[in-house]
């Protein structure tokens, strides 16, 4: 039974390394005479001299080219390098602890001193005019008045004194970089206004950077350059009368651009390059611009062509070229022997086996490339499964090659075989009983067989009755006379609702459907001998509200109406055919004559051959298909004993998986192990003598008589040539953009170009920050949303965890301490019996004194859900701190409560609303509630999906807001209830903005497309299509590849497609400051103007007017 993508989901277990060796060698590659991928490039004020990272570590190099001298080391990942006005020292954005702190390094070089020390991290952008200050962007607690949306990108400017201190917000427009003027007074930013990918190129849409202007005199805000088109980096030229800055205009990349303060429109190039982009503009006071530009530092002067700085770097290259790891966990693949005394499994990316009994364990495959789908032919001494190497994905063998050693943990000699290698891409195999032939998916959806001696390849299916999402998602699996395969596939162009069909292992048969199903099934296998084939269904289940699963079934489909007939008996007429049967074999116990016992010999193998050919019976399917699971649960996997009278399945009835056993003539259920575990796969030993059930944290071999239980342990020991898996990876990628690309013409570019192009910086990157970001910027070429890399970072021992009081401060306060400035609802000190309120000072955290605000994220380090007394004056409490994940939910009740209370304030009592968080089933719940409990007597709702970052929805808010009332219920002249009752039927308008994402712009698309009501706002950036956000062998990075696009009625993609609303209005964020959200208020008038009109001329007015006296 091939079940990939559930192994991969289920056993993507977190990873337990045990550091061995460090070995082969501390460093290599010291000197390099032209270093590349050499990023944050920053020109110090004098122009003397540019600093740069690279490798992860600061240096600064002469303006003039030469050697780069380190100022910083390999152990911390360095970014962002800052110049103070003097020269002297530099900003930096430093990895040490765990997440990006800022830190500040003389010129010099030597200890850094570090600035922050708030685990959400900080950035640096600039120090002020006279260099005892450092403006920065961070997500910390923001101002009590303040009516502004708190998510990660969201992240508003402050300044703090370089001897440390109280930071203090500037301003609350989410930026990402900035530049101040010669006097300090006036500041050019570029803002954020979603969480597109900053490398993403060539995209014109809402969402693309614009640069502002913010007069520090007057708090004036002002949009300088507005455009469909990324508008970067701006810096202020040497007089300060114009800007240099980075935009993607005429059809070019990214390139340096100027405009003039009084004229910003009319800008003008600055250099001409044709491909690839410029990166991290800085200008000089003499006006010398430096920025890096494909993996190389550049300077010039106006008018004069850019010239490439010739750095040279004498560092050593701080990575092991390889590092000895024991894995006993992190396995993504595992798959139990025949005689159930062994286990295969896949850990980053490589092959083991190891014994159950023992847990001694072989390396089995060591390359830095990665296989999958191991499983063990039908004799135990050959190993099957899919490798992507040169390109494609093939299929290899590996067997034993001494008769004398009986199984692979002890083995000394293995030899690996190419089974299949065609160019295309071939994975998921599974050895047919007989071993002869092994089954395989080619390029995802088409169902192969191969014969293992001839090689001769036979198509199955053609895969156009079906679509892979992700890799291993597609569920398949052999008839025990290897006639017959079982699949999953969509049958009537209604993915991914399928259904479950059998085919001819022959090839040249249609697939026939047996389920013929309109809900989800999946995962089909065969049991009980080939008589029986199971699946899960959610066609019984308890459903989520919208579109977001439902409780499945175990369903059986029975091949034969013998089969049926015979596993319906009851269990009196299962011991009356048991009877019989003992009668027939006492008898034929008697003596008989050789020639009776020869001819019967022969009978008894005649019918031995027709038992193992398995009968196919297609008419009337639905009549012999029952039910096995007596209560629907979310359930994971599931087998069938032989005999047809126990069915194994991993269900949830609670809050984890456990083990539960279906006595199917009883018809009775129970737990029969205990495992508190995320879900998991089952699969029997050939004899089912033994239950594997691998789980998201363990590996256990289960006895079937009694329910015992064998944990099985392995110590894989692991070679990590990480130089050799990034390269993997970064092929990995490029092709699968190539075969999975929502469109074949990859929007026109040209990705083999893009490849070579990146693919040079690889042996100058040692670490998965830059890793990530190469990543992200060959992915950005493709002009997609849902692209880029991830790195998610290594877990450190000293990293930091700030926790949160749940507490709003006031920022003005200077005494000692802290003061409070609203206590947050649902917050520690949120409790009847708290006296902390509004105006209390804090002292003491911990018994240790509170100096200020500074003092606050060192108390707090790791202390979530400690009890800590907290003193303050008149009095102390115990609380217990709260997560920065908490404190941010907490926010976002906060903020829909004041959206709730202004609407309500600004349509006095007129109109409701609802904030639709996320395309989710909890999402829609939260709506659902609020619109018929809060709601339901208003004459209008705001339907708000500003911040949305996507999911699946569209379909369930069209059907609820597109309602028509038809009828009134009225008893006695006594208006009761109006119909639909599950429909919103009364007017509503739907706020956006330009950080709607995927999902988030198809509602609104929908909304607007089926003229259900008016959209209000900013234009919301073309985004819908769905995304496989897919981890790599290294577990700490992923990537994202759009792979399903949607088409409107004009044949045009909904990607790239920009929505405008009816009305337009920007957010402005002065006055978001002061609680009021500009967005909201033009939507009540919007909607009490649609209320008005639908008043005046609907008949139902005076109808409801009349009976609800």
């Amino acid at each position: 039974m091939v079940r990939e993508n559930r192994g991969r989901r289920v056993l993507g277990m977190a990873l337990s390394v045990f550091l061995l060796l460090l070995s082969v060698g501390v460093t290599y590659g010291a000197r390099e005479d032209r270093p590349l991928w050499l990023r944050y490039s920053a020109v110090s004020p004098d122009g003397k001299l540019v600093a740069f990272c690279y490798r992860g570590v600061l240096f600064v190099v002469p303006a003039t080219g030469g050697e780069a001298r380190a100022l910083t080391t390999g152990a911390d990942y360095a970014a962002a390098p800052v110049w103070a006005p003097d020269g002297k020292q530099i900003a930096y954005e430093g990895h040490r602890y765990g997440n990006a702190d800022i830190f500040l390094m003389p010129i010099e070089g030597g200890e850094p001193t570090r600035l922050t020390f708030h685990s959400t991290g900080e950035s640096p952008l600039a120090f002020n005019a006279t260099g005892d200050s450092i403006y920065f962007r961070a997500m910390y607690t923001p101002n009590a008045r303040s009516g502004g949306f708190v998510t990660g990108w969201t992240r508003p400017l402050y300044r703090m004194s370089v001897k440390g201190g109280d930071p203090a917000l500037l301003l609350t427009h989410p930026l990402a970089a900035l530049d101040l003027s010669k006097d300090g007074k006036t500041m050019l930013f570029e803002d954020v206004k979603g969480n597109e990918d900053p490398f993403r190129k060539h995209h014109e849409s809402s969402i693309t950077r614009d640069i502002w202007s913010y007069d520090r005199t007057s708090g004036k805000l002002s949009l300088v350059v507005e455009r469909a088109g990324e508008d970067r980096n701006p810096r202020y030229t040497p007089d300060g009368s114009a800007f240099y800055f980075l935009s993607e205009r005429n059809g070019q990349s990214m390139n340096v651009y100027k405009a003039s303060l009084s004229n910003p429109s009319a800008a003008s190039a600055i250099t001409a390059f044709e491909k690839n982009p410029v990166r991290n503009l800085t200008v000089s006071r003499d006006g010398l611009l430096c920025f890096s530009y494909d993996g190389e530092l550049y300077t010039m002067r106006e008018g004069v062509t850019p010239q490439r700085l010739k750095v040279s770097v004498n560092y050593p290259n701080e990575e092991f070229a390889v590092r000895d790891i024991t894995f006993r966990s992190g396995a993504t693949d595992a798959s139990m022997s025949p005689d159930g005394k062994e286990v295969a499994l896949v850990v980053r990316g490589d092959v083991f086996v190891t014994s159950v009994e023992h847990g001694v364990t072989r390396r089995i495959t060591n390359t830095p490339t990665q296989e999958r789908s191991v499983s063990f032919s039908p004799d135990g001494r050959t190993l099957i499964y899919a490798g992507e190497r040169d390109g494609s994905w093939n299929l290899y063998t590996m067997s034993i090659v001494r008769k004398d050693e009986p199984n692979f943990a002890g083995s000394t000699e293995l030899e690996e075989k190419e089974l299949l290698k065609n160019g295309k891409q071939n994975f998921q195999p599974l050895y047919s009983p007989d071993g002869k032939e092994v089954a395989f998916l080619q390029d995802r959806t088409k169902l192969m067989v191969i014969n293992v001696d001839t090689k001769a390849v036979r198509e199955i299916t053609d895969g156009k009755q079906n679509y892979s999402y992700s890799d291993g998602d597609l569920s398949f699996d052999w008839s025990p006379d290897g006639k017959w395969l079982t699949l999953d596939y969509v049958a009537k162009h209604r993915w991914a609702n399928n259904d479950i069909g059998v085919v001819s292992a022959a090839g040249g048969q249609p697939i026939i459907d047996i389920s013929q199903s309109g809900y989800t099934d999946g995962e089909p296998r065969f049991m009980m001998n080939g008589e029986m084939i199971i699946w899960l269904t959610d066609r019984y289940g308890l459903r989520e509200h919208a579109s977001w699963g439902a409780q499945q079934d175990v369903f059986a489909f029975f091949t034969t109406k013998e089969a049926y007939d015979k596993f319906m008996q009851s269990k009196f007429e299962d011991e009356l055919d048991e009877a019989a049967k003992k009668a027939n074999d006492d008898k034929a116990k008697e003596p008989e004559s050789k020639d009776k016992k020869a001819g019967k010999d022969k009978d008894d193998k005649k019918k031995e051959e027709k038992k193992k050919t398995i009968k196919m019976d297609f008419s009337r399917p639905d009549d012999r298909i029952v039910r096995l699971t007596l209560h629907s649960a979310a359930i994971s996997d599931a087998l069938v004993t032989p005999d047809g009278k126990s069915l194994y399945y991993l269900a949830q009835f609670e809050n984890k998986y456990n083990l539960w056993k279906v006595d199917l003539k009883e018809r009775e259920a129970k737990k029969v192990l205990n495992l508190e575990v995320g879900g998991g796969s089952l699969s029997f030993d050939k004899d089912a003598k033994y239950i594997f059930v691998a789980t998201g944290s363990s590996l256990i071999r289960v006895k079937e008589s009694d329910h015992s239980r064998k944990n099985v342990s392995y110590n894989a020991q692991f070679s990590l040539r990480a130089p050799q898996e990034r390269e993997y990876i970064f092929e990995h990628a490029w092709q699968q953009v190539k075969d999975k690309f929502y469109r074949t013409d990859l929007h026109g570019v040209d990705w083999k170009y893009y490849h070579d192009t990146y693919k040079k910086f690889l042996p100058h990157i040692n670490n998965n920050y830059d890793f990530s970001e190469l990543l992200s910027e060959m992915l950005g070429e493709l002009n997609a949303s849902h692209t880029g890399s991830g790195y998610r970072g290594s877990s450190s021992e000293q990293a930091a965890s700030t926790a949160s009081l749940g507490l709003f401060y006031d920022a003005n306060y200077r005494g000692k301490g802290v003061k409070v400035a609203e206590v947050l609802i649902g917050g520690p000190f949120d409790r009847a019996a708290s006296k902390v309120k509004a105006g209390t000072v804090i002292t003491r955290i911990g018994g240790e004194e509170v100096e200020s605000l500074a003092s606050l994220p060192t108390l707090l380090d790791r202390m979530s859900g400690e009890r800590v007394r907290i003193d303050y004056q008149g009095g102390s409490e115990v609380v217990k701190p709260i997560s920065l994940g908490m404190e941010r939910e907490l926010l976002y009740q906060r903020w829909v409560e004041q959206r709730r209370k202004e609407v309500d304030s600004l349509s006095k009592g007129r109109l409701g609303y609802v904030h639709i968080r996320s395309m989710n089933g909890s999402s829609y719940r939260d709506v659902y509630d609020n619109l018929f409990g809060l709601y339901n007597d208003r004459e209008g709702v705001v339907v708000d999906t500003r911040y949305n970052g996507g999911g699946h929805l569209h379909e369930d808010v069209e059907v609820l807001f597109s309602g028509t009332k038809y009828l009134d219920q009225v008893p006695r002249e006594h208006l009761v209830s109006e119909q639909p009752r599950k429909r919103w039927k009364k007017p509503s308008v739907m706020l956006m903005g330009e950080a709607n994402y995927s999902n988030a712009h198809g509602t609104p698309w929908v909304y607007k497309n089926q003229q259900i009501g008016k959209l209000v706002g900013m234009p919301v950036p073309g985004t819908m299509t769905s995304v496989w956000w897919e981890t790599q062998i290294d577990p700490s990075i992923y990537f994202g590849v759009p792979i399903v696009g949607y088409i409107d009625r004009n044949g045009r993609y909904l990607e790239n497609q920009q929505l405008e609303p009816d009305v337009k209005v920007r957010l402005d964020y002065q006055k978001l400051d002061a609680g009021h959200d500009t967005q909201v208020e033009k939507a009540v008038e919007v909607l009490l103007r649609e209320c008005d009109a639908v008043k005046a001329s609907s008949p139902w007015t005076a109808i409801d007017a009349k009976y609800s006296k």
